[in-house]
């Protein structure tokens, strides 16, 4: 039985679908960790896994990665966010996302697997690099196996209107709006002249985008709006703001497809959620006449652009009253996104993936348990230095425990296909084991 080990970067966003991989790793009669982030580096030298799935090769993380290499450890990557990325225009268009990639040789040569989102991600880095072609895998991902209906069981009853927010320049969660445009231009070279232009224009926007969010609580009174913040803005501004108003909700808890499951309609400022609520059918609408600092790649084409508050009110009566009628070009858009992007909607990701990881472990590899055990030492004697200086070892926004991933196991264990049925679910150390209960 070999040991399969998932790094999980957000819970909130991630720990989901990689629960339902680990299902199909399962079925394979694999033992699966599920293992924050945070700590990954000591958690993979504990536990010494046959196979890792990072979230991503960066500059961040490369260290980490060419000593799992040195040892013997093979690691593929599921990219976490490199299937929805905004094109640098200065920079020939290229993808934000590989600004960032490692460069690190022994890193990128002891890559086993690069998992891939859509066509779009896979026909660039096929061209430019830096990855070695062998190594991708045009997979899909598992976070849009989450909203197909092979693995939602019923579905609930549509009973609010979501709304999205991404004003991450303008409102940003960990510092002020400012000191972010300075790290956009010192840490990722944007132009400062655009960066700041950008700054003011959405400043003004977030107004525009608020008064019409309240407008529509007014004229809609008899319906629940949800304001979803992006994770990196802060929630007090929409709090404040929508403190009077019975009903509107601020909530930046659960997962989004809880959300749009029970949404009758999407209102958005420049989110990639638009491209997860145009794969369920559901009308997706935006202001139109505002521009963003970093568009987001084919959420436009799904989106409806209001040109004023007034058309914004009339297309939601639509929506309500059951007579809303989409622009064609839409559902032309979407079945295109969906390839660009996502490959295929089909509720099938994990289960190609785990294949592919299941043919990787049918290949005899050597671990080198000194340097294993040698690492090990060194990222405990680092957490104990955390630990003294009363810091975490996991941030609370990185952290999930057992229990939670049972819940998860009990959700999908009633959908169309058991993959949970004898599996056991146990807390070790940060990380969470499956296995199947008759081994």
């Amino acid at each position: 039985m070999a040991t399969i080990q998932i790094v999980v970067d957000n819970p909130l966003r991630d720990l989901t679908c990689d629960v339902l991989l680990t299902g199909h790793l399962l079925a394979h009669n694999h033992k699966v960790v599920l293992t924050p982030f945070d700590n990954a580096p000591y958690e993979t030298f504990r536990l010494a896994p046959d196979y890792l799935l990072v979230n991503y090769v960066r500059k961040n993380n490369e260290h980490f990665l060419k000593r799992l290499t040195e040892t013997g450890i093979q690691f593929g990557v599921l990219d976490t966010e490199g299937g929805v990325f905004v094109k640098m225009e200065d920079e020939g268009g290229k993808p934000n996302f590989v600004k960032t990639f490692s460069d690190n040789q022994t890193v990128i040569k002891g890559m086993v697997d690069y998992f891939v989102w859509g066509r779009n991600i896979y026909d660039f880095l096929k061209k430019e690099g830096p990855f070695p072609p062998e190594a991708l895998r045009l997979t899909g991902t598992p976070r849009t196996d989450v909203f197909h209906p092979k693995w939602t069981g019923e579905n609930p009853p549509k009973d609010l209107i979501l709304v999205n927010t991404s004003f991450t320049l303008a409102n940003p969660k960990y510092r002020s709006a400012e000191a972010e445009a300075e790290a956009l231009v010192s840490d990722f070279g944007f132009n400062e002249k655009k960066v700041f232009e950008a700054l003011k224009n959405q400043r003004s926007f977030v107004e525009i985008f608020l008064q019409a969010v309240e407008e529509m609580a007014k004229t809609f009174n008899n319906e629940t709006f949800v304001v979803r913040p992006h994770p990196f803005e802060g929630a007090s501004l929409y709090q404040t703001r929508f403190r009077s108003f019975g009903n509107i909700e601020v909530n930046s808890q659960k997962t989004v497809d809880f959300w749009l499951r029970r949404s009758k309609a999407l209102f958005h400022f420049e989110c990639s959620t638009a491209l997860e609520a145009a794969l369920l059918g559901i009308p997706t609408f935006s202001l139109g006449g505002y521009s963003h600092l970093r568009p987001i790649e084919s959420v436009a084409s799904v989106t409806s652009y209001c040109e004023s508050t007034d058309d914004l009110l009339l297309k939601f009566e639509q929506v309500l009253q059951g007579t809303y009628q989409p622009e064609a070009s839409l559902a032309v858009n979407t079945a295109k996104v969906t390839e660009s992007v996502y490959y295929q909607f089909d509720g099938r990701a994990s289960e190609r993936i785990s294949n592919i990881i299941f043919e990787k472990l049918n290949v005899e590899k050597t671990h080198k348990k000194a340097l294993i055990y040698f690492w090990r030492a060194f990222y405990l004697l680092r957490n104990l230095v955390k630990m003294l200086t009363r810091k975490s070892t996991v941030k609370i926004s990185k952290r999930f425990n057992a229990q939670q991933c049972r819940d998860l196991v009990s959700y999908f264990s009633q959908t169309q296909l058991n993959l949970f049925e004898k599996a056991e679910v146990v807390q070790s150390g940060d990380s969470v084991i499956f296995t199947l209960k008759h081994q």
